[in-house]
């Protein structure tokens, strides 16, 4: 990631693939007591901080907390990554009623998002546990699209509509610690299929650390994951859930992932925990479907 250049992020971000929406503007005429011109596109500069996040179930249950939550920028590693997320948002409206909105970058560079996360743990009466810590996570998104549409999940229109995703990130680098397994991940990297190919000199066909170096920021970029995504209500997945769950369908996710070090418990004499690498190659779950629903 250091040294990385804006010409060179400027050129993946032009060559990183995109949905092509067939969108259809309203008229000037019909749009110009608005803004006066076929669309709204708003510049959003910010940053996040949570203290805390408490999910309990009941007032006699205990609860799920998430401590200390951050998302913003990569941080002020050069005059163009800066501590903020800095995006950019194009609304336009379609002639059949669906809604396009597009999430993307201010200038030539990906938009760079970081997140990070103190602490998951547990808390009830009977005290509590500490399940994952020290999350962080920096990313590369070239494009985010969000279509809203008048059609549900099924095709059919009058009801409630749906939403369909379409998005192009790179994970940059990510560390987390699972504390609940005495495991922790470092310089975790997840591209495109082919964005782990490289030149291994291993036996064993799993590509080498030196092969998927912190420099190659543009090959991320050049290749990212592309996840397309369906959200609406429908009926559940099995014959015994209800009529109308939260359904969510993964149309495209594949991706190629890299853990370059592994570490389990707190290490021998000389501190050294980790027990190697993995590489995963194509990693696809498309086709995969989710319901959600409350239940008594």
């Amino acid at each position: 990631m250091k040294g990385l250049k804006k010409v060179t992020l400027g050129a993946a971000i032009a060559a990183a693939p995109w949905l092509a929406y067939g969108t259809t503007p309203l008229d000037d005429a019909a749009l110009s007591e608005v803004t006066g011109q076929a669309g709204v596109t708003i510049e959003l500069d910010t940053r996040v901080t949570i203290d805390q996040i408490d999910y309990s179930q009941g007032p006699s249950t205990g609860s799920v907390l998430v401590n200390n939550i951050e998302i913003g920028g990569f941080g002020p590693l050069n005059d163009q990554i800066t501590e903020n997320l800095d995006i950019k948002i194009d609304i336009d409206l379609q002639e059949n009623g669906d809604a396009l909105l597009r999430f993307g970058p201010m200038g030539f560079n990906p938009v760079d998002l970081g997140v990070s996360v103190g602490s998951v743990g547990l808390s009830g009466s009977s005290g509590s546990a500490t399940l994952i810590s020290n999350f962080d996570m920096r990313m590369w998104v070239s494009g985010f699209d969000v279509l809203a549409r008048v059609e549900d999940l099924q095709g059919n229109t009058g009801g409630s509509g749906s939403l369909a995703m379409d998005a192009f990130f790179a994970i940059e680098n990510l560390d987390v610690d699972f504390d609940v397994a005495a495991v922790s991940l470092k310089g975790l990297r997840m591209g495109g299929p082919g964005s782990l190919e490289g030149t291994d000199s291993s036996s064993n066909g799993l590509i080498e650390e030196a092969a998927f170096p912190d420099t190659n920021s543009v090959r991320l970029a050049l290749q990212p994951v592309n996840a397309q995504l369906r959200v609406g209500a429908a009926g559940s997945i099995s014959a015994s859930g209800p009529s109308e769950t939260l359904r969510v369908q993964v149309d495209n996710f594949v991706s190629d992932i890299w853990m370059p070090t592994i570490n389990v418990g707190s290490g021998d004499s000389s501190g050294a925990a980790s027990i190697g690498s993995i590489a995963i190659d194509h990693l696809d779950i498309s086709g995969t479907e989710m319901a959600i629903y409350g239940r008594q």
